[in-house]
């Protein structure tokens, strides 16, 4: 596993900065030692000829101007937050471009993105990128090159943008910002409940075992099977989200390499020339052609933090009620006491050991 690219530019940046600054303070004290001689114009030392003209060394200009370039531009310091990191991986001698997504970070929304206002319904990925200003993207599900319509529903944000009645599986986002993949809607009235939904991905990893079989989730294209690149998503314990671009790999293969990154449950989304994977708003890889529908990673409003902030603690506050009705529950199936035993009246207490030792009854 490689260390993340972006705190390896922030410290080179800061070993930079300082060097600049060294560099500034050397030459700007060599300009005051040094003017020009008002015979032959040439730079001598302020010690033998006083002058009121100063010269600037070329140099001493190249250095820093140098400088300057290397800590502006060379390595600049991604914009995006500690929930969201992207790392470059090899795993069974396959390069992956890996973006991993903590959805317990309240101002980080998973969301689908539509080319609904287009006219044939799709546009670039680098337009998706510019349009959306998203952290992070990745090719969404596969769709009808005719008409541009995705194989599966879409939900954006609570708002269901395509009705396709789709095959596969879909991702899904509760408004409280938990993610999971299930293999059809939970109800008959459909994607009620959810935040985000981008359903039509072929089904790999399902309670942390292989499970993949396109014959049975609908998907017929032969095409399919071959080998070539792929965009996965899949979730990790503690409500965490990796969006994937794979080197060229079977079905097979792309299952066990999620397994060995953590994954509980995954899909594959579309892939071939279709795959593209941005993060920071730059193309880490872009498409070969027009896409309809992407999933991007984006900030959300202060008004939805506070109000997804309120609802994680009602559930934490629901957790926990849960938690002390079930112990009761178990104590009273044991046949013990709801206290415990210090909390025994004291008097009762003391006249109970007075009985054992004197033989007495008292009260």
């Amino acid at each position: 596993m490689r260390s993340s690219p972006i705190r390896l530019g922030r410290k080179c940046q800061l070993v930079s900065f300082g060097l600049f600054c060294r560099l500034a303070v050397l030459h700007f004290s060599r300009l005051s030692r040094w003017t020009k001689c008002e015979k032959c114009a040439l730079p001598v030392n302020k010690r033998r000829v006083k002058s009121t003209q100063p010269v600037f060394p070329v140099k001493s200009l190249l250095c820093i101007l140098v400088c300057a370039f290397f800590v502006g531009i060379v390595l600049p310091v991604s914009a995006a937050p500690e929930s969201l990191r992207y790392q470059r991986l090899t795993i069974d001698n396959v390069n992956l471009h890996v973006i991993t997504i903590d959805l317990n970070d309240p101002a980080l929304l998973l969301t689908p993105g539509v080319a609904t206002e287009e006219p044939d319904k799709r546009k670039s990925f680098t337009q998706f990128v510019k349009d959306s200003g998203c952290l992070a993207q990745i090719t969404g599900t596969f769709f009808d090159l005719h008409n541009g319509e995705p194989i599966g529903d879409v939900v954006v944000r609570g708002r269901q943008l395509v009705y396709a009645a789709g095959i596969g599986s879909a991702l899904v986002v509760t408004p409280d910002n938990i993610a999971t993949i299930i293999d059809s809607p939970p109800s008959p009235t459909g994607w009620a409940g959810f935040e985000s939904v981008l359903q039509g991905g072929l089904r790999l990893v399902k309670d942390g075992q292989p499970a993949c079989n396109p014959t049975a989730q609908g998907f017929h294209d032969r095409y399919m099977q071959r080998l070539t690149a792929r965009i996965v998503v899949g979730v990790l314990p503690g409500n965490q989200v990796v969006m994937v671009e794979t080197g060229h790999v079977l079905l097979p293969q792309c299952a066990e390499i999620l397994i060995k990154l953590g994954c509980t449950d995954a899909m594959a989304l579309d892939g071939g020339g279709s795959t593209g994977i941005a993060f920071d708003g730059k193309c880490i890889m872009s498409t070969s052609r027009k896409l309809s529908n992407v999933l991007m990673v984006v900030r959300r409003s202060p008004q939805e933090i506070a109000s997804l902030r309120e609802m994680a603690h009602r559930r934490q506050e629901a957790q926990q009620q849960d938690r002390l009705q079930a112990i009761a529950r178990r104590r009273e199936n044991q046949g013990i006491a709801s206290l415990p035993f210090f909390h025994f009246h004291i008097p009762d207490f003391l006249a109970f050991w007075i009985t054992v030792i004197t033989g007495k009854v008292i009260g």
